[in-house]
């Protein structure tokens, strides 16, 4: 039953919500309450089993607990501004609730993610659609690191099962994105699709260059007979880069190392949750956030918390290498993930979450035991 709650909350959340919502409502409130009862086995047996967790993840879990929120609510922080980066943080502790994998958790979430990612596209493209957001949050669904997912774990069943109707939809699904993409001028998006399409074509070279090659050869052709369209494209973005540049990514840093100079402890400790960037850029109350989680994390919870969250990820990564699943699966999960973790916002989103709780599942290849299977960890069977 708590599976049926979970793809409910996925399907409520891919066709009505919004990944960082301005204001939060109803629909909001029913998506929570439907992921809480589809989570809850496993948030009880977190609870229960938080000693077989690796270090890296009680150690992140602990100090992003309590140090932060001490920082914080010492320097007077809004509560608002605290609540707001416990969500995010709560997204970002999602793959705790994996301890051991659970292959039907596995298989909700992929397909909870493919279908909240083609919503999230089709509602980025028809703005009638978005019944409970502001026309400016269109742009939240576009910046969304499942769309990426989506193009890119596309091509990799392409190349993994090349059967016809597998290969256009993954034509399909990689067009609509990519149409997304540049709609909304997601200049990293477009330079990762590319690179990814790339990295799994190579990767998949050695077992069938036919296909590969079949492939790269359709590209060509398409980009030859396009030539005027990828030019245009181009301009486009190429107008936009030099209108916004690094998008004051370069004033944010500038921001965070005043912070530094102001109160050095901050360099250790950070500001605390609820901390608010003020810089040129931001105006004058500044924004609760920075762009990408490594960045966000240094203003807020010091060089100790970005130590922390690089042994965190950098296990979640690892893991995830010495999982089974197909290399094109793994650059499909970690090309995204990369990109917000140092260059867009959308890691305060749900959708980070299920990308980390996504790579979490997969069980590990045979002959590698986990962490929690060597500190004789049985899983608790959902209800």
């Amino acid at each position: 039953m708590n599976y049926f709650f979970l793809f409910i909350g996925l399907l409520l959340y891919g066709l009505f919500g919004s990944p960082t919502p301005d204001t939060p409502g109803l629909i909001e409130l029913v998506i929570f309450v439907c992921l809480l009862a589809g989570l809850w086995p496993y948030l009880l047996n977190l609870f229960a089993t938080l000693h077989t967790q690796p270090p890296a993840f009680y150690f992140f879990f602990f100090y992003m607990l309590a140090v932060p929120l001490m920082t914080g609510t010492l320097a007077g922080h809004g509560f608002s501004d605290i609540l707001r980066d416990y969500i995010a943080l709560s997204f970002l502790l999602l793959p705790l609730l994996a301890n051991p994998p659970d292959t039907k958790l596995h298989k909700t979430i992929l397909i909870g993610i493919l279908i909240i990612a083609c919503a999230f596209s089709v509602r980025s493209i028809v703005p009638s659609l978005n019944i409970f957001q502001s026309p400016f949050e269109r742009l939240y669904l576009a910046n969304s690191p499942l769309l990426l997912f989506l193009a890119l774990y596309a091509v990799g069943k392409a190349f993994y099962a090349p059967r016809v109707p597998i290969i256009l939809l993954a034509i399909f699904m990689t067009t609509l994105v990519l149409f997304v993409s540049i709609q909304n001028e997601q200049r990293a998006t477009i330079a990762l699709l590319g690179c990814g399409g790339l990295l799994c074509a190579l990767a998949n070279l050695h077992k069938k260059p036919f296909i590969v090659l079949m492939f790269g050869a359709s590209a060509l052709l398409c980009a030859l007979l396009l030539t005027h369209q990828l030019q245009d494209i181009f301009d486009i973005l190429h107008k936009k880069h030099m209108f916004v540049g690094s998008n004051n990514r370069d004033m944010e840093w500038q921001a965070i190392a005043t912070t530094w100079a102001e109160k050095p402890l901050s360099f250790i400790t950070g500001n605390g949750w609820g901390a608010r960037l003020l810089s040129s850029a931001a105006g004058p109350t500044g924004v609760n956030y920075v762009h990408g989680l490594l960045p966000n994390i240094v203003f807020k919870t010091g060089l100790i918390g970005l130590c922390l969250t690089i042994w965190y990820s950098a296990h979640i990564f690892i893991r995830l290498a010495r999982s089974r699943t197909d290399i094109s699966n793994i650059i499909a999960i970690a090309l995204p993930l990369l990109l917000m973790m140092t260059l867009y916002g959308s890691y305060k989103s749900l959708d980070f979450g299920l990308l980390l709780l996504f790579a979490a599942t997969y069980k590990l290849r045979e002959g590698i035991q986990s962490y929690s299977n060597m500190a004789g960890q049985k899983q608790i069977p959902a209800v």
